[in-house]
């Protein structure tokens, strides 16, 4: 007899274990929609900016190479230089 009430217990908390994972464990929340029109226009980037092929490496070498101005990423600021690589986008 002790037998059985060992196993109904255990079978007991075994779906009460497997009911508690299967069951939604957090309710949803109504979001507004200025705050989906917000979170919409930041993701599209509109910031007023422009979007600017620009340069993650340069350098400004006395090699005799002609200076000229290019974009740098870090900032997204003209800077002179003699030397670029590692092209990209930043937003000005």
């Amino acid at each position: 007899m002790k037998k059985l009430y060992y196993i109904l217990a255990l079978n007991l908390f075994l779906c009460v274990v497997l009911l508690s994972m299967l069951l939604p464990k957090t309710k949803t929340e109504e979001v507004s929609d200025i705050f989906v029109a917000n979170v919409e226009a930041l993701a599209s980037g509109e910031s007023g900016g422009q979007p600017m092929n620009c340069y993650s490496n340069v350098e400004n070498k006395n090699d005799g190479r002609p200076v000229e101005t290019q974009t740098y990423c870090g900032d997204c600021q003209p800077i002179k230089c003699t030397h670029w690589y590692g092209s990209g986008r930043c937003m000005r």
